[in-house]
């Protein structure tokens, strides 16, 4: 437990090292704006793999997440909570239900935000697992939107051993984060497991992506 925290602090301190050479344009819809505006409560999706391009939003958008009981885990933990995050320990495979509920209350109870990698645990990657419409559902009739990420950057490292293949822009590296509000708005009828529905957000996903790539090309030119 001890050398997972001393690690998960040495984590934060050489990534906020890099991390403030960056330079990041985040895009976000009106309706994004408006709800962070009023501490409007809010679900973010983005895949597994661009987590650490995201994590300068972490106290802005006032962000938590679900984290696992692992040893890993723990070192996340402790990051996450360093930059400002909220973590309710648990996953899908792990403690899923009753790290479901808390997450559910805590956002009903502070209007607080939260963050998925819709393609975790243990993916396969890019494919949207059901566990963020679960959620939502659970959260109506707050009708708390979700808002999907897209993630380009022009320079990072990766690393291709992860099964996630996470990257990690490198110092001075230019990001482009663009956020698109789903369509998607489960009721408490609604089966969290629909097709429908992952090929909705799995759409808004590449859509975003896309987006964040234009506006990154436009900016290298």
């Amino acid at each position: 437990m001890i050398v997972s925290k001393i690690l998960g602090f040495l984590a934060w301190a050489l990534y906020r090292l890099i991390s403030i050479t960056w330079k990041i344009q985040v895009i976000e819809p009106e309706s994004l704006k408006e709800r962070l505006k009023s501490h409007a409560p809010c679900i973010f999706s983005h895949w597994h793999g661009d987590e650490l391009a995201l994590l300068p939003l972490v106290r802005r958008y006032r962000i938590g997440a679900l984290v696992s009981q692992s040893k890993d885990g723990e070192i996340m933990n402790t990051f996450l909570k360093l930059l400002g995050a909220w973590t309710i320990r648990g996953s899908s495979s792990r403690g899923g239900s009753r790290a479901l509920l808390s997450l559910i209350r805590h956002i009903k109870n502070t209007g607080a935000n939260c963050s998925f990698a819709v393609d975790g645990p243990r993916g396969p990657r890019h494919q949207v697992k059901p566990g963020i419409f679960q959620l939502q559902k659970k959260l109506h009739p707050a009708q708390v939107p979700i808002f999907a990420a897209g993630v380009a950057v022009n320079s990072y490292w990766q690393f291709d051993r992860s099964w996630n293949k996470a990257i990690l822009p490198k110092p001075f590296a230019h990001i482009v984060i663009h956020w698109t509000e789903s369509a998607i708005k489960l009721t408490e009828t609604d089966d969290s497991h629909n097709q429908t529905f992952v090929s909705i957000l799995t759409n808004e996903m590449h859509t975003s992506q896309k987006e964040a790539e234009k506006s990154l090309k436009f900016l290298s030119n």
